[in-house]
């Protein structure tokens, strides 16, 4: 790229792409137009852990998935079924001398 100014486009694809590749480009023309994506200079991990920070910080997904428990029961009446087998199982015992 020093001894032929013209001839390379003046970047290195991969070397700081998603915090940098195992494999450098060179080329001639400008690397969008030859089918390369435009990448940030962040590596996907970096993203992924301030997610996963976020998340856990409070237990928010424990609480999620509670919530979401607790909404399959109230919405298949799991609750309403096990207090009327209760009842019917004391009205028995209760019946019997």
């Amino acid at each position: 790229m020093k001894n032929s100014p013209g001839k390379y486009v003046d970047h290195i694809y991969g070397q700081h792409e998603v915090g940098g590749t195992s494999w450098l480009y060179l080329a001639s023309e400008p690397f969008e137009s030859i089918g390369f994506p435009k990448l940030g200079e962040k590596a996907p991990p970096r993203l992924t852990e301030a997610i996963q920070h976020g998340l856990f910080q409070y237990f928010a997904a424990p609480i999620g998935l509670y919530a979401a428990l607790g909404g399959v029961m109230w919405v298949t009446g799991f609750l309403k079924d096990a207090q009327k087998e209760k009842d019917e199982d004391s009205s028995k015992k209760g019946d019997t001398p």
